[in-house]
């Protein structure tokens, strides 16, 4: 026989389940607010269902790209990167000159504070180095600029 996650009674009725547990309808809420999150987005956190609201306060988490909050799926959970200089939907984790999507088999470069793809990065780069010296660069963009040099593409 079931048993409901919130108030530890018997479910001999309908239930929700969620994040491998079960709930009387009634009994399905938000750990933060209480509000009923029946037919609602919700994420499953450490503590319990979380409402799309309360986890916004708590995580915090909005898009260094669009500025938009990162929600939970449809399974409640939070897809993103977070890298140095931000956190991103996956969507919006891309060259910030042509738009290439940053995934496992193509990582990012950060020249100036920018998210660039190898191509991008090499051409700022180059482009900052013919107008001055390396004076400024961070260790990433002297190496990026030396290897423009002998021909690294």
């Amino acid at each position: 026989e079931a048993v409901c996650a919130a108030c530890n009674k018997a479910i001999t009725a309908q239930y929700v389940q969620a994040g491998g547990k079960n709930y009387h309808p009634e009994c399905f809420t938000c750990v933060s607010c209480g509000c009923n999150l029946g037919g609602t987005r919700f994420c499953i956190e450490d503590a319990g269902p979380t409402c799309k609201s309360c986890w916004a306060k708590s995580s915090g988490l909005v898009c260094t790209h669009c500025k938009q909050l990162i929600e939970p799926d449809e399974n409640g959970r939070a897809a993103y990167t977070q890298v140095e200089g931000g956190t991103f939907h996956k969507a919006c984790f891309k060259c910030e000159d042509c738009g290439e999507l940053f995934d496992g088999s193509n990582g990012a470069y950060v020249v100036d504070g920018a998210h660039l793809c190898k191509a991008h990065a090499v051409a700022r780069t180059k482009a900052k180095r013919e107008a001055g010296s390396t004076a400024g660069m961070s260790d990433a963009q002297k190496k990026i600029a030396e290897a423009s040099k002998t021909g690294w593409r």
